[in-house]
């Protein structure tokens, strides 16, 4: 039973070297016989081309003699009209009993009406001859521009016997060949050489090779060679069958050489397969027990201490499984918690056309140090965060959520960019026993006025893209990371975002990025690709940076997270002209109420405590001296009071039908300490006025007093 096991084995190790071998010894046949084939059709097809060409020059320099010579003029040698000569009755009847049917037109002879046939009889046959000395060829003729050959081999040049099949094989000579292949070497006269191939009538497969004749310059016919390649082939056949029987030979061979040493050789592993089985019977990890002096002992010990060893090993492989299987499904758990923290819904703020904000992190391990945040810190102003922590895996994630919290709820308090900086810093730095650091760019944009303060800290700086220029990197001072130093003080910095503004900000991963070369992804191809993408909005342009990163890399590990953060200025809030008309009676109970107007006005718009304060005292003190001055008759009237703003300004427009006058030409009073109801209109709230606002305008228009006050933003 075992014996034939090891038979078994011995004969597919035979069968498969003999099949191993057997198709390296047939590629290798199939291989010398195609190399040899190719070279031969080169060899042919050179020699082809040497011996058109010179027969073509041979019989050029020919027929330039007889002109030359004043044999034929040159009209002669270029008159290509034929005369046909009927064959004798006496052929024709022959021909009738022995074509059974067949046509006759291609026994019938032609030649030139001039002796030009006979010249070449004589002069140019021997030079065809010659080449006929090569059995490859199978023909070397002289054809004019109309197919025709005055001069054919000796060999296809015999005597017409009447026998159809005979003649047309053996007399060729003063045939028209019009056909396809005859016409293209006859009227070719831009090639050097032209290669055909097909059969002959005769059923042999023939190349074709053929140069043009020129006679003065002029083209004149061509000279035709024709190489019999199924001779070409039946010598590589019968080399090919000859290799392949040497093949075989050798193969049956080595094959029973090779089927006895390893038969033989197999014997000693009697014994251990037996062990081998007992082993595989049953799910006891039993030894062998062989111990002998030579290679089969060493290998049964060997057998031996890979139980022991497996024994321990699949205990232990046990326990590990299931701790990685725990760790993963923690892992698993830890990237999904921290994918949740950072803002996933795109649109993010569906209802604020105001601005565009997209983002991604990709961690290089199950979780990263990388994050990213935004929010609306109140109704008018967009917090947004990129940092990026020391390290790697769960230490930097558990330092994320640190910092990412803390910058977030010192930024909702609504203090100042620096402030939430310097706050945060000072939090991260005691008891930082680990040395982690993390660097930060974070800003506030104001989507009212497109006014965006930012700070850095240790960060890498941002892509900006101002609408109609050339995107650049951002530049500023480079800070300190938070978590190394207490009490550092971060400097703001700021920008005015304007429509179709843009502002790209990622982490190092992007720009750090290695391909299988060790070659860095760089700033400059990624201010490239920013360029090339910049066009599309924030989530394919940044989808499509991550893309050229992945091809970037061809495969190569993400050796830290990719983060990227896109914000777009569409149409700030303030830019959007907005206007309010409040029309009052004189009557000074009526001042609160305008008051109120202003207020609530400016504070949907965005306008600073600071400037709505000048706005209502100027407000107020020219709309006072309306009431008290501007109307002769007692009574009720009315003031309209139109307010202004589209982001850039602030006006207000006062109205009144009272009696003509313009504060402005007023002089600054000289003494400023009188009370409000001692003041005259243009005195003291006049230089006030002018003081606090940037633009007075003063109109006499429909029998009204129109004053018009701005100021900027």
């Amino acid at each position: 039973m075992k014996t034939k096991k090891h038979r078994k084995l011995a004969t597919k190790l035979s069968l498969g070297l003999m099949v191993m071998m057997g198709v390296i010894m047939t590629g290798f046949t199939f291989y010398i016989v195609h190399d040899r084939t190719k070279d031969l059709e080169k060899r042919i097809l050179t020699k082809g081309i040497v011996s058109a060409q010179t027969g073509a020059e041979f019989a050029g320099h020919l027929l330039e003699l007889i002109i030359d010579n004043g044999i034929y003029t040159r009209n002669e040698i270029f008159d290509t009209r034929l005369v046909p000569i009927d064959l004798p009755d006496a052929l024709v009847e022959k021909y009738n009993q022995t074509a059974n049917g067949r046509d006759l037109a291609p026994l019938k002879k032609y030649h030139y009406e001039t002796m030009l046939d006979v010249y070449l009889d004589n002069n140019i046959l021997p030079l065809q001859e010659i080449f006929m000395l090569d059995k490859e060829v199978i023909f070397a003729v002289l054809t004019d521009q109309n197919g025709y050959i005055p001069t054919h081999n000796i060999k296809y040049s015999r005597p017409l016997t009447g026998d159809y099949e005979f003649d047309l094989a053996n007399n060729r000579s003063k045939r028209l060949f019009n056909d396809s292949v005859g016409s293209a070497a006859a009227k070719n006269e831009t090639n050097k050489f032209l290669k055909q191939v097909y059969k002959r009538d005769t059923g042999e497969l023939i190349w074709d090779i053929s140069a043009p004749v020129f006679v003065k310059g002029e083209h004149w016919g061509a000279f035709r060679i024709g190489f019999s390649i199924e001779r070409t082939y039946a010598e590589m056949a019968g080399l090919r069958n000859r290799l392949i029987v040497i093949m075989i030979v050798l193969m049956a061979l080595v094959v029973i050489i090779i089927n006895r040493v390893t038969a033989y050789m197999l014997r000693p592993l009697k014994l251990l397969n037996t062990r081998v089985e007992q082993l595989s019977s049953d799910d006891q990890y039993r030894k062998t027990g062989i111990r002998t002096n030579d290679e089969i002992g060493a290998l049964g010990y060997a057998f031996d201490k890979m139980v022991d060893n497996l024994k321990e090993y699949i205990n232990t492989l046990r326990d590990t499984t299931a701790a990685k299987e725990r760790i993963q499904s923690e892992l698993k758990i830890a990237t999904d918690i921290q994918l949740s923290m950072l803002p996933r819904i795109f649109p993010a703020f569906p209802d604020r056309p105001e601005f565009d904000i997209y983002a991604t992190m990709r961690p290089a391990k199950e979780v990263g140090g990388d994050f990213y945040d935004f929010y609306m810190v109140n109704d008018n102003k967009l917090c947004f965060v990129v940092g990026d922590v020391s390290g790697k895996g769960v230490p930097a994630a558990l330092f994320m959520v640190i910092c990412k919290t803390l910058i977030k709820t010192e930024a909702q308090r609504g203090c100042a960019i620096e402030e939430v900086f310097y706050k945060v810093n000072n939090m991260l730095c005691p008891d930082n026993n680990t040395s982690m650091f993390v660097t930060v760019f974070a800003g506030i944009l104001d989507v009212r006025t497109g006014v965006l303060q930012m700070c850095c800290a240790g960060h890498n700086p941002p892509i900006l893209a101002k609408d109609g220029e050339d995107p650049v990197y951002l530049k500023y001072t480079p800070q300190m990371a938070m978590g190394v130093f207490e009490n550092i003080r971060y400097n703001p910095f700021e920008i005015v975002m304007k429509p179709h503004d843009r502002l790209v900000v990622y982490t190092d991963g992007v720009t750090e990025a290695n391909n299988p070369h060790q070659t860095l992804y760089t700033t400059e191809r990624l201010l490239e690709k920013f360029i090339k993408f910049r066009e599309q909005n924030n989530k394919e342009l940044i989808d499509n940076i991550v893309g050229d990163v992945d091809y970037f890399a061809s495969g190569a590990m993400q050796a830290d997270d990719i983060t990227l953060l896109g914000i777009k200025m569409n149409q700030p809030k303030g830019m959007i002209a907005e206007k309010k008309t409040v029309e009052i009676k004189n009557e000074v109970s009526e001042l609160d109420r305008l008051s109120d107007e202003l207020t609530d006005f400016s504070m949907r718009n965005g306008i600073p405590d600071k400037i709505l304060f000048k706005l209502n005292l100027c407000l107020e003190e020219i709309v006072s001296n309306v009431i008290f001055y501007a109307f002769e008759n007692p009574g009720q009237h009315f003031i309209s009071v139109h307010f202004l703003t589209d982001g850039s300004i602030f006006q207000i427009q006062v109205c009144d039908e009272g009696i003509e006058f313009n504060p402005l030409k007023r002089e600054t009073p000289q003494s400023i300490g009188k009370s409000l109801e001692e003041k005259e209109i243009g005195g003291l709230g006049v230089h006030l006025v002018r003081n606090f606002m940037d633009d007075l305008k003063y109109e006499r228009t429909n029998d009204k007093n129109v004053l018009t006050m701005t100021k900027n933003l």
